[in-house]
């Protein structure tokens, strides 16, 4: 199924979402999506700065950035206990066609991602040391 992920950079319940609405709906009608690879999907970020104040949109790599974790003990409405995974984002530091840097100066990104993690490069390493004929 054709598909697409869209954000705000924001965790502000207050954001305005409604530039990142217009750029998400923009994008979907501009793409043609039978071109899309099976299994491959559009991640949309928007910069939550002022909709005058953005510059384009890029076509984007993932970033490296990590999330430095963090993990709030809270209680639901019955009192149970739970906890909350929060954090803080570090982008990685000298990158320039990545979401994060489009992010950072002004543009919105696009970022074709997949969900496809294996290693192939390894595969035959581990499988000698593991599993030895």
């Amino acid at each position: 199924i054709p598909s697409m992920a869209a954000s705000l950079t924001s965790f502000d319940y207050e954001s305005d979402c409604r530039p990142a609405a217009r750029y998400a709906a923009e994008i979907a009608r501009r793409m043609h999506w039978p071109s899309l690879p099976s299994g491959t999907l559009l991640n949309v970020n928007v910069p939550a700065i002022p909709e005058a104040d953005i510059r384009g949109i890029k076509i984007t790599t993932q970033g490296a950035g990590l999330w430095n974790d963090t993990y709030q003990r809270r209680s639901d409405p019955m009192g149970r206990d739970y906890f909350w995974l929060a954090g803080t984002y570090v982008p990685a530091k000298g990158e320039t066609d990545t979401d994060d840097a489009a992010l950072r100066d002004g543009y919105v990104s696009v970022t074709p991602i997949r969900y496809q993690l294996t290693d192939n490069s390894v595969i035959e390493t581990i499988s000698a040391l593991v599993c030895p004929e």
